[in-house]
């Protein structure tokens, strides 16, 4: 409960400590770039336990850039998530202004696990946290003998 008198109420918006943290994905966007020769897929996530619960982060992925080195690091980053988050993207298109991507990536993503890490400020910008590339992973590992999500399956004792 919060004590209006001995706690100060005040909440941080600063740099997650680095660190594994699980993800739950709560937006995704096709942007355009500043200079609009380009697009990005603006993905908001939100840490889904822990101290730091309920914070924030914001990870941009290069899909449209005049740097093709960009737009590589992005797509191989970007696919290492599909995969941690079981998100089929074997094909997208961006022609409809990446709608279908995001759609399929809110429709199908799961809870990942991640390291985040602090990049540090430069060129007049601020220190941000970033996903450490090709880090992602699922939340939680299944074991192969554990039964599946609809229940044991029932076979037949066969006698030899």
């Amino acid at each position: 409960m919060f004590n209006m008198i001995t706690d100060s109420g005040s909440s941080s918006f600063g740099l997650l400590p680095d660190g594994e943290y699980t993800l739950k994905i709560l937006e995704a966007e096709l942007k355009d770039t500043r200079d609009l020769s380009g697009k990005y897929l603006d993905l908001c996530f939100e840490v889904a336990e822990g101290q730091h619960a309920n914070r924030r982060l914001w990870i941009k992925f290069n899909l449209v850039n005049k740097s093709s080195t960009a737009v590589n690091f992005a797509l191989k980053n970007l696919k290492s998530y599909f995969e941690a988050a079981a998100i089929d993207c074997s094909q997208f298109d961006l022609d409809d202004n990446g709608q279908a991507l995001t759609r399929r990536i809110m429709g199908q993503a799961q809870t990942v696990k991640a390291s985040v890490v602090t990049q540090p400020g430069n060129n007049g910008y601020k220190s941000k946290n970033d996903v450490e590339p090709y880090s992602w992973s699922p939340a939680s590992v299944k074991s192969k003998d554990a039964p599946p999500p609809w229940g044991e399956v029932m076979r037949p004792k066969i006698p030899f």
